[in-house]
């Protein structure tokens, strides 16, 4: 079971021992979930920025910076019109920094999992591909998406493979009208941030995932927009 704490086993203690276990990988052979390519995305800290990272002492507040990156917002900008024509989720795992990608880019913002009328209708909208952005914070975990091709990630909740798992599941689960996924992950270069996400890319790794890791010039430069047409 997925647990930061490592305290996943004792629900063996619950329910029982596993009787069977089956890799995503062969879940996508037998065609019972679409296949999801992984990118991880360094984006070097600049300026004010790195002045302010390498300056601080405290984890929280280097996670906070890290988190911050104002270049990430180019590269968002990028991936959004890259994949215009593409159902795109956005996710943060800090709730400023999806308002502030909300607000620049005009996409709704779902912060809270309790369902009201018209987060009811932004679900309805999106599932049914009457818009196709969303950016959503953990809440979205809880909340029935459906169909999304694209997931960026800005900001992590340290190294949760929990959290990877969710924010994987929302592009696997449902998909009747997609043929393959993408998860690009924006991470600052050489800070804490990396330090974390490569917790959580080992996790994914050992169940078949392979993650393609590029720098900002790479993915600016390249094709690999390409392969989600």
């Amino acid at each position: 079971m997925a647990r930061a704490d490592g305290k996943g086993n004792l629900v063996f203690a619950l329910i029982g021992p596993k009787w069977y276990e089956i890799l995503p990988r062969t879940l996508e052979r037998l065609g019972f979930q679409i296949p999801v390519t992984c990118y991880e995305i360094k984006v070097p800290l600049e300026g004010v920025d790195k002045e302010k990272y390498e300056n601080e002492r405290n984890w929280r507040k280097l996670r906070r910076i890290a988190a911050g990156n104002k270049r990430k917002k180019s590269i968002l900008s990028h991936l959004l019109a890259a994949f215009w024509t593409k159902k795109v989720i956005i996710v943060s795992y800090y709730r400023n920094l999806a308002e502030e990608a909300g607000n620049e880019h005009q996409i709704p913002v779902i912060a809270k999992a309790v369902v009201c009328q018209y987060l009811q209708q932004l679900l309805d909208d999106f599932n049914q591909g009457k818009i196709t952005r969303l950016i959503g914070t953990s809440a979205i975990e809880k909340l029935p998406v459906e169909n999304c091709e694209i997931m960026i990630a800005l900001s992590y909740q340290q190294g949760s493979k929990r959290e990877e798992y969710l924010r994987l599941g929302k592009i696997i689960k449902n998909n009747r009208r997609v043929n393959r996924g993408f998860l690009y992950s924006l991470v600052s270069a050489k800070s804490i941030e990396e330090e974390d996400y490569s917790k959580r890319r080992r996790w994914l790794i050992n169940y078949g995932y392979r993650y393609r890791i590029l720098s900002v010039e790479e993915l600016l430069e390249g094709d690999i927009t390409d392969e989600a047409d």
